[in-house]
């Protein structure tokens, strides 16, 4: 009573909230409940409730709700949040339960930012944000009033704010039941669309998950059922599983958009802009999904004239390249020129709108998968476009070596450099093999023959330090050869990644041969004292290989791959 007169009650509220004093705070609420969660606690408008919320007190929350006044619940904070606002942001599930059973109508209340609790609740990055937003989404197509508001024409309120979010939030399967429930969410007319806004986040998808090789094992279904039985602390990425039921929710939202959209007026010039929105951000199951439900797409084009073919090429999309192709076969050769006059040869020729284009192995790989594009689009169109004009008055061929040259001279200058690095290497392998024979272990006896000659071992030596020597003077002379080319646009095809390869799988070799005679020589010498010596010889001796097939090995099998297995050329 003292508090309230004397006019700190705010303060002594404030003040038991925070240190947890809850018989003075209850005692205050039996004495003046309208008072105490009204009053506002501090420079944000915080009630004794909200307060409580921002504050993580979540045991006082629970035994203030038991006491609040129903018709109190609805009071904001300076921002227009209401307690269930604050609930959803935290993720206390249980205490939103209790909001909304004891009035359901601040599931449609919108704070200042226009916002709606679940909408916050979507925003949310921890764990539970998925279990508050179900929840939140649950109860608000239970509830008469926020039912009606989903069911709303698309743009005009709730429901559309709400797919967004979710959307937003990657909760694919619960915009698929709120699609459901209001099959009109499908398009907005003055807004961005929710299929316009997946198309717009490869994340989404599966074709937009970069995945280390032993993640793509794990993903696919039967290695999925394996991994799952093995406890958690034995798998790296347990995300995985979830990620790939995440993915396959987007595609099932995806096609039931695809599906309702059809329905509409206009459809194909609706799925047409989105369509190429989709193959300019790599998202094959957007593309896939739109070709199926409306074939005809396939043919729209934009104010530029580009079809799914110009933006497939621009953006250095293979996979949307052969998807189309083969949606198209019959139109072979038959895309009309861009308003520029350029073909599909012409947007080869030109440097990638993005960079989807694989260079950890090194600067090569930029040249040679161009190039590999260009002869792969060579015999997709017709022969009078192999050497047509664009508006500039320049040939598909004469383009790609202008639009290239920095390329060129980059990749050039990362050559020479590697291979000065690997010669320098190769030289030194090539002198100390070369050395070798001429001080053999144990030395030689009277008539010149090596002592250990009838050692297996010595053998091995021999043998060993005569491929070091061979395979480190082929990696020399190969890497000489880099330094003489001509450096033509055409050699960065196939002819400098073949000495690339021939060069560093050499230089590899020499490395495992001349530390195989080191070796050798070392057990030639103590073995007799001692046979365990050749396990710390045999342990050490794999350090320097294993550390450089760390360092190279994974460039040079990517490589190999691009040069002998290229994808883009096998369809």
């Amino acid at each position: 009573m003292k508090a309230v007169e004397d006019g700190n009650l705010e303060k002594d509220l404030n003040e038991a909230l925070i240190i947890g004093k809850w018989e003075y705070i209850e005692r205050m609420i039996g004495e003046h409940p309208n008072e105490v969660f009204k009053a506002r606690l501090n420079k944000n408008g915080d009630t004794l409730l909200l307060l409580a919320f921002n504050e993580g007190k979540n045991v006082l929350i629970r035994r203030m709700l038991e006491k609040i006044p129903p018709d109190l619940l609805a009071e904001t904070d300076n921002l227009g949040n209401t307690a269930l606002h604050l609930a959803a942001k935290v993720g206390l599930v249980e205490d939103a339960k209790i909001l909304v059973r004891k009035d359901s109508k601040l599931l449609n209340c919108e704070n200042k930012d226009g916002l709606l609790p679940i909408q916050l609740a979507a925003r949310r990055e921890q764990a539970n944000a998925r279990s508050m937003t179900s929840y939140l989404f649950k109860a608000g197509k239970e509830d008469e009033n926020h039912s009606k508001l989903l069911k709303e024409e698309a743009g005009a309120g709730v429901g559309s704010r709400v797919m967004k979010s979710l959307i937003k939030a990657g909760f694919y399967d619960l915009a698929l039941h709120l699609l459901e429930f209001n099959e009109k969410l499908a398009w907005e007319k003055k807004d961005i669309s929710p299929l316009e806004q997946m198309a717009s986040d490869p994340g989404g998808f599966k074709s937009g998950f970069r995945s280390r090789s032993w993640q793509s094992l794990i993903y696919s279904y039967s290695w999925y059922k394996i991994w799952s039985a093995l406890p958690k602390v034995l798998v790296q990425n347990k995300d995985i599983p979830a990620l790939k039921l995440k993915h396959q929710h987007a595609r099932q939202l995806v096609q039931s958009l695809c599906s309702n959209i059809k329905k509409m007026d206009e459809p194909q010039k609706k799925l047409g802009k989105i369509l190429l929105l989709g193959a300019q951000n790599g998202i094959e199951e957007i593309v896939h999904e739109i070709l199926e439900s409306l074939p005809s797409t396939i043919t729209y084009t934009d104010v530029k004239k580009h079809s799914i073919f110009h933006v497939a090429v621009m953006y250095r999309h293979e996979n949307i390249l052969k998807m189309a192709h083969e949606k198209n076969k019959q139109r072979k050769g038959t895309q009309n020129p861009d308003s520029r006059e350029n073909t599909l040869l012409h947007l080869v020729g030109s440097t990638p709108l993005q960079a989807g284009i694989d260079t950890d192995a090194g600067a090569i790989f930029q040249m040679q998968n161009e190039l590999q594009w260009f002869k792969k689009v060579s015999e997709l169109v017709t022969p009078q476009e192999l050497n047509s004009e664009n508006k500039q008055k320049k040939t598909p061929f004469a383009l790609f070596q202008d639009q290239h040259a920095a390329m060129a001279a980059k990749e050039k200058e990362w050559m020479t450099r590697m291979a000065t690095a690997s010669s320098v290497a190769g030289s030194l392998v090539a002198t100390v093999a070369f050395a070798a024979p001429f001080q053999v272990p144990g030395g030689n006896g009277n008539g010149g023959i090596p002592n250990f000659s009838n050692k297996s071992s010595f053998i091995v030596f021999a043998i060993s330090d005569a491929l070091a020597l061979f395979s480190s003077i082929t990696s020399v002379l190969t890497f000489l050869s880099i330094f003489t080319s001509r450096y033509g646009v055409r050699d960065y095809l196939r002819a400098l990644p073949h000495r690339v390869i021939i060069g560093l799988i050499s230089l590899l070799l020499s490395f495992i041969f001349l530390t195989t005679a080191f070796s050798s020589t070392l057990f030639l010498v103590f073995a007799k004292e001692n046979d365990l010596i050749l396990i710390p010889i045999i342990l050490l001796s794999c350090i320097p290989v294993i550390l450089y097939a760390k360092l190279q090995l994974p460039s040079l099998l990517a490589m190999i791959k691009s040069t002998f297995y290229p994808s883009i050329l096998h369809w």
